[in-house]
C-alpha cells in the first residue's frame, strides 16, 4: 500500500494526536506483514483546490432532484431565500449563489480537465508501485462537537474559522472508490479513521483489503450512549 504522506502531514489547527493514532495503525499493519511505502502526488494541494466541483455542480444537481421529486421548490436558491436555514448551513447558501448551469462557469471546463490529470496521477502511482490501495487519515482532527459546528468553527466566511480538514476530498474529486476503517482512538476516546483509496471498478478488492486491515488495527470501542438516546418514546 502507498502511504500518501501529503495527507498525513499535520498543518496548523490539525490534531497531532490523530496523526499519532494513524502512525500507530500504519506500524501495526507493517508488523502484521503489510508492505507500505511512502508516496506523493505532485502539486496535490493545488489539484484538490482546482478540482473542487461542489459549488459548481450542486445547484444544477439539487435543482434536478427537486424537479423530479415534485417538491414545491425547483431551485435551491428559492429555498435559501425563505430564510429558514440554520446558521450552520453555509454550504447551501454558497450553492444558491452558483450558476444554475455549471457550463456557464468559466472555470468548470478547466476543473474537469484537471480532474482527469488527478486521476492519471493517482493511477500512475498504482502502476508504478504495484499498489493495492493508498492510505491516509480520513480527517485530521477528531469529530468536532455540535457546539463547534453551530458556532461556525468551519464556516470559512466567519472570522477565526477554517475549512474542515478532511482528506476524503481526494477520492470524491477523483471519482475513485474509497472506504474508511477504524484505526484507533484519541486519549479522549474519540475514534480515528484511516481512508483506503482504490482503483475504479475494483471495489470488491478494496472492501476485502479493508476487512483484513480492520482485523489488524485496535478493536473499535463502542461509545457509551447518553440516557434516553436509544429510547423509542
Amino acid at each position: 500500500m502507498g502511504v500518501l504522506r501529503q495527507l498525513c502531514a499535520t498543518a496548523p489547527g490539525d490534531d497531532p494526536e490523530v496523526a499519532r493514532v494513524v502512525e500507530e495503525g500504519i506500524t501495526a499493519m507493517r508488523e502484521a506483514g503489510a508492505s507500505l511505502i511512502d508516496v506523493g502526488i505532485p502539486r496535490l494541494s493545488d489539484l484538490l483546490h482546482q478540482t473542487f466541483m461542489y459549488l459548481r455542480q450542486s445547484r444544477r444537481d439539487i435543482n434536478h432532484s427537486l424537479t423530479r421529486s415534485g417538491a414545491p421548490f425547483t431551485d435551491i436558491a428559492d429555498i435559501v431565500a425563505t430564510g429558514q436555514l440554520r446558521p450552520a448551513d453555509v454550504l447551501l447558501r454558497a450553492v444558491a449563489k452558483s450558476h444554475r448551469d455549471p457550463h456557464h462557469d468559466g472555470a468548470y471546463g478547466r476543473g474537469l480537465e484537471l480532474r482527469t490529470r488527478l486521476q492519471h496521477q493517482i493511477a500512475g502511482l498504482f502502476a508504478q508501485h504495484k499498489l493495492s490501495a493508498l492510505c491516509y487519515p480520513s480527517v485530521r482532527i477528531p469529530a468536532p462537537s455540535r457546539t463547534d459546528i453551530d458556532d461556525g468553527a468551519f464556516d470559512t466566511n466567519a472570522p477565526h474559522s477554517r475549512p474542515m480538514p478532511t482528506n476524503t476530498l481526494l477520492a470524491a474529486q477523483a471519482a475513485f472508490p474509497a472506504v474508511t476503517i477504524p484505526t484507533g482512538s484519541t486519549s479522549d476516546g474519540l475514534p480515528v479513521g484511516m481512508e483506503l483509496l482504490g482503483l475504479p471498478h475494483r471495489d470488491r478488492h478494496l472492501i476485502a483489503l479493508a476487512a483484513d486491515l480492520e482485523r489488524i488495527t485496535p478493536a473499535r470501542t463502542s461509545p457509551t450512549l447518553t440516557a434516553g438516546l436509544g429510547s423509542t418514546a
